[in-house]
């Protein structure tokens, strides 16, 4: 009886084994999935945070942007590029000079 209570308490020790380490591995499974869905989550805040840092530069581009635009420097830069813009041509022509100088009156008359 000695010999078969011992194999029985071995099967029975082997059975407990196998299923500790089928736990084991399903324990071990279900940490690897969390640590990658946490490395999922800390890759998509850091998507976050970029985009915001991104945006937070954009609008403090905008603004400085709109700062300059304010100062009687950024006004002036504003007045002549319309001016460049707008303005035609002077040719070497002396006659054309009539219409370039009204060109430049009317300009100025509507800015």
């Amino acid at each position: 009886m000695a010999n078969g209570e011992t194999d029985l308490d071995r099967e029975a020790f082997e059975f407990e084994k196998s299923k500790w380490s089928d736990e084991i591995r399903k324990w071990k499974a279900e940490e690897r999935r969390k640590d990658l869905e946490l490395e999922e989550r800390r890759a998509e805040l850091e998507e976050r945070r970029a985009e915001r840092k991104l945006k937070e530069a954009e609008l403090e581009l905008k603004k400085n942007e709109a700062a300059k635009q304010d100062t009687s420097v950024g006004k002036n830069k504003v007045f002549s590029d319309a001016m460049r813009s707008s303005a035609i041509r002077m040719s070497n022509d002396p006659i054309e000079a009539i219409a370039f100088f009204m060109n430049v009156k009317q300009l100025f008359d509507v800015y």
